[in-house]
């Protein structure tokens, strides 16, 4: 993303997340503060059924709500790399107004702050996925990788 600093979290964020080609809720995101909780309650699902749960499977087992149903084709752990990706480069563009290489260790440093450890298969797949948080040329790519096969349990 660039140096505006102007467009203010949640623009920077959705713009982030489209970047990926993942859609996004205003609702869930529109400040940091939301998407914090929001990350919290994502963290704890990835926590408690792995990787390869589905965000349509947490719906339909009454987990989440239908709020988030425009995301319900894909993997929650992608998702959730995903929107830890944008809460860094909104923030950077919102408040800080940078983005650069250490941009993974900075967002570790700032959920270890608010008290969210990572679990380690979600900082895996962030240091597999950079394109989450740096503009890279195949950032659109992450969208396959985060989308379920149908029928995928």
């Amino acid at each position: 993303m660039g140096q505006n600093c102007v467009a203010g979290f949640y623009p920077a964020f959705k713009a982030n997340m489209e970047a990926l080609g993942l859609q996004v809720p205003t609702g869930l995101f529109a400040t940091q503060e939301k998407a914090l909780g929001t990350i919290t309650v994502l963290t704890g699902f990835v926590k408690s059924f792995g990787m390869k749960v589905t965000i349509r499977e947490l719906i339909g087992a009454g987990k989440l709500t239908e709020i988030l149903s425009v995301a319900g084709a894909y993997y929650v752990s992608y998702y959730l790399g995903a929107v830890l990706g944008s809460l860094l480069v909104a923030t950077d563009e919102a408040y800080a107004c940078k983005s650069g290489a250490a941009a993974s260790a900075r967002l570790h440093q700032k959920l270890m702050s608010v008290g969210l450890p990572l679990p380690a298969s979600i900082t895996l797949l962030l240091a597999h996925h950079p394109e989450v948080f740096k503009p890279l040329p195949w950032r659109a790519v992450y969208r396959v990788h985060a989308t379920a096969p149908s029928g995928a349990k």
